[in-house]
C-alpha cells in the first residue's frame, strides 16, 4: 500500500554512524570504568538505544559515561555521513509530497550538533527527540507523539529503523515497520512489514 507519511530513525537508518558510536562508547567506558573493550565486544551496542547499552556496560555510572561519550562523539563527527543515495531518496520523497518525520534517541542538543547540518534536514516536518517525551523507544509513545503532530492516519504511516527496538516501537504503536537493511546489524529477530535493501526502495511505497 502507498504511505503518505514516513518517519525515520537517524543512527543506522539515515546516517552511517556506527564508527563514531563505537569510538565514543569505547573511550567513554575506558574513562569511566577503566575497562578497554574491543570494537568486536561492543558491536552489539549498535542494535540498542545508547542509554540501554551504557546501563549494561557502565552500571550506575552510565550517565557519567554518556556525558564523556558525547565529547568523543564530537571528535568523530567527521566520520558520520549519510548512507549512499540517502540524500537523493529523501529529496525525491519530499518532492513527491510525502510527509517526512523523525523519531530519534538523540537529545535536542545532540541533534543540533550534527543532523541539522545535513542537506536533508529541512525536509523533515516533525522531529521527536529523546527529551521531547519522558518515554523512549521501544515504548511506542514517542512515535505516537510524532504521528499526532502530523494529524495523519496511522495506517498510511511507515516507520523506518534498523533495530529490534525500532521494530517493537512501530508495532506497539500499531503502524507498519520498514527495516533499513543497509544499517541493520542483526535482522534475524526483527519483525518487519517492509524490507528495504537500499534507500531507493522507499520510492516504491509512496
Amino acid at each position: 500500500m502507498p504511505y503518505s507519511t514516513i518517519i525515520f530513525d537517524i543512527d543506522g537508518t539515515l546516517t552511517d554512524s556506527a564508527p563514531a558510536i563505537l569510538y565514543s562508547l569505547r573511550n567513554a567506558l575506558l574513562a569511566t570504568i577503566g575497562k578497554d573493550y574491543s570494537y568486536e565486544e561492543l558491536h552489539s551496542a549498535l542494535a540498542a538505544p545508547s542509554y540501554i547499552t551504557l546501563q549494561k556496560f557502565a552500571g550506575d555510572r552510565w550517565k557519567e559515561a554518556a556525558h564523556i561519550g558525547q565529547t568523543y562523539y564530537m571528535e568523530a563527527l567527521n566520520k558520520v555521513s549519510l548512507f549512499p543515495n540517502m540524500e537523493k531518496t529523501i529529496f525525491n520523497l519530499h518532492k513527491k509530497g510525502t510527509r517526512l518525520g523523525i523519531v530519534t534517541s538523540k537529545t535536542r542538543i545532540q541533534l543540533g550538533r550534527s543532523f541539522v547540518n545535513y542537506s536533508i534536514y529541512p525536509c523533515f516536518e516533525h522531529i521527536i527527540c529523546e527529551d521531547d517525551t519522558p518515554f523512549h523507544k521501544p515504548d511506542p509513545r514517542p512515535l505516537l507523539e510524532c504521528i499526532n503532530r502530523f494529524h495523519t492516519n496511522p495506517t498510511s504511516t511507515l516507520f523506518i529503523g534498523d533495530t529490534f527496538s525500532d521494530s517493537e516501537c512501530a508495532h506497539h504503536a500499531g503502524i507498519d515497520f520498514g527495516l533499513a537493511s543497509w544499517g541493520c546489524q542483526d535482522s534475524a529477530s526483527i519483525k518487519t512489514d517492509v524490507v528495504l535493501n537500499s534507500p531507493e526502495d522507499l520510492l516504491k511505497y509512496v
